[in-house]
């Protein structure tokens, strides 16, 4: 567990690759379980346990599914870029998670909306940059070409959301 977190804080301090990341489908289950949970988590409490499953669920499978698709052409790092993004994105997202419960309740200041704001951009910045850093190298591209990739992915999951949200919410 300790090498997982140790591998975890330097993937996303762009140290290691995602070649560098365990491809063992334990730690992928126990991962995507974590990935789901603190998805859960961070929207459960603006949209209601049931409509957080939902996206939780499928901001989990729109990702395995661009990693699939991203990697087309090189099945054997399937698991190790899709553990690596699960990776990123429980790290980053329970840095997210903690911050938001502890700067974001009804006593929250509103003078300091435009600092959490800001604080809460560098978050979303620094995942699309360690995504970008994973597609680099997992498909062998510029770290320019992976943001841009990554980006999509924002993206494409934003619109899923937004489409859930309109479908959930009739």
């Amino acid at each position: 567990m300790k090498g997982l977190l140790d591998h975890g804080l330097r993937l996303i301090t762009l140290r290691n690759t995602p070649a560098d990341t365990p491809s063992s489908k334990v730690i992928q289950r126990n991962l995507l379980l974590a990935y789901i949970l603190l998805a859960l988590l961070s929207v459960a409490s603006q949209f209601g346990l049931a409509q957080a499953t939902v996206y939780a669920l499928c901001d989990a499978a729109i990702l395995f599914v661009f990693t699939k698709i991203l990697l087309m052409k090189h099945p054997e790092r399937i698991d190790q870029t899709f553990n690596a993004f699960l990776l990123a994105g429980v790290l980053i997202g329970a840095v997210q998670t903690l911050a938001m419960s502890l700067f974001i309740n009804e006593q929250t200041d509103l003078t300091q909306a435009p600092l959490l704001s800001l604080g809460f951009m560098l978050l979303a910045f620094w995942l699309l940059l360690v995504f970008g850093h994973i597609v680099r190298h997992a498909i062998n591209v510029k770290l320019s070409a992976g943001i841009l990739i990554s980006l999509g992915l924002l993206i494409v999951n934003s619109l899923a959301m937004i489409t859930l949200a309109s479908i959930v919410s009739v």
